[in-house]
């Protein structure tokens, strides 16, 4: 199974001051500032609890729909998809009070809700929400807009988990293009959409093109954000997976062994993404003949994923190699 992941949208301190000019609350502009700093830096426990604090600060619409909105997104990277859905709701509606039906924070936030719905396995309701901001960031920022690339790609893995594929290959050419052009070809944004298309490689049986892509994504990884980032595991995760399925098992532990602790630090111990990696890794263990961790491996995994299906926080969308003809 190989991971993709909703690109969700903080708003940065200079939109979230330009949304709620009203008044400057200056606790409240710290906790965003911090907020986005640990988000940039993949630490999304600590980026939650700075945007709580400020959405407690918050003193007008304005600036609780900006709060609102990034613990929407931190919520969904998290894996908490009701909550994500919940804040982001939330967000939208207040946007859809101050400002006009085509603002872009408006886009914003319908992004982290169709996310949100996408990550609970609700794909027309998350295409209808991402059509609508990719619509509205068109017509206001431009198509070749940083933000326009983010929820194209975004559309794309609805496209791509629907099995859609050609739409899902058109769109996420022109975000590799737009990103190139805006953030150059070795940027991280660039990493990100190599691994959205290797993912589609594999499911389309193209499993020597995904792991170059991969291998790709991951030099760019190293180089910008460093083997400490949750984007940096979850792509060596991936890589993983292809080397299990190629029969590469010793490789493939040695890729998981290393994401594994990142993506338990910065996503915390119980996420759905955590829980299918360590399904994987307990089936690599058992080909290296290293039965007691494959048991422990395959317990921690089936009690994450069944505390998932409790919340209903599992990522349907995500779907296992043995369940598809395509190698994946």
């Amino acid at each position: 199974m190989l991971r993709t992941r909703a690109s969700f949208a903080v708003m940065t301190l200079v939109a979230a001051l330009a949304a709620a000019a009203q008044v400057q609350a200056v606790p409240w502009e710290k906790h965003m500032t911090d907020g986005n700093i640990f988000q940039n830096q993949g630490r999304y426990l600590e980026a939650e609890q700075a945007f709580l604090r400020a959405l407690a600060e918050a003193e007008q619409p304005a600036q609780v729909a900006a709060a609102s909105n990034n613990l929407a997104a931190i919520h969904n990277y998290l894996g908490r998809y009701q909550e994500a859905e919940r804040f982001a709701r939330r967000a939208v509606g207040i946007w859809e009070k101050v400002h006009a039906k085509d603002h872009p924070d408006l886009a914003v936030a319908l992004n982290n809700l169709a996310g949100a719905c996408y990550n609970q396995g609700r794909n027309g309701e998350a295409e209808r929400f991402f059509l609508r901001a990719l619509n509205i960031n068109i017509k206001t920022l431009g198509d070749g807009d940083p933000e326009t690339a983010r929820v194209r790609k975004n559309l794309a893995e609805v496209y791509s988990a629907t099995r859609r594929y050609p739409e899902a290959e058109r769109l996420y050419q022109q975000v590799r293009v737009a990103r190139e052009t805006n953030a150059g070809p070795q940027s991280p944004q660039v990493a990100e959409v190599l691994n959205d298309i290797a993912t589609l490689r594999h499911k389309q049986g193209r499993t020597a093109e995904a792991a170059a892509l991969l291998e790709r994504a991951l030099a760019i990884w190293e180089k910008t954000v460093g083997p400490a980032h949750p984007s940096w595991a979850l792509s060596a995760a991936n890589l993983g997976s292809i080397h299990a399925r190629l029969g590469r098992h010793s490789v493939a532990g040695q890729l998981f062994e290393r994401a594994i602790p990142v993506l338990e630090t910065a996503l915390g111990p119980e996420h759905p993404d955590l829980g299918a990696i360590l399904g994987e890794y307990a089936r690599v263990l058992r080909n290296l003949h290293r039965k007691n961790e494959a048991k422990q491996a395959e317990a921690r995994s089936k009690a994450i994923f069944e505390k998932a299906v409790n919340e209903n926080t599992v990522a349907r969308h995500t779907i296992d190699v043995r369940d598809v003809r395509t190698a994946r």
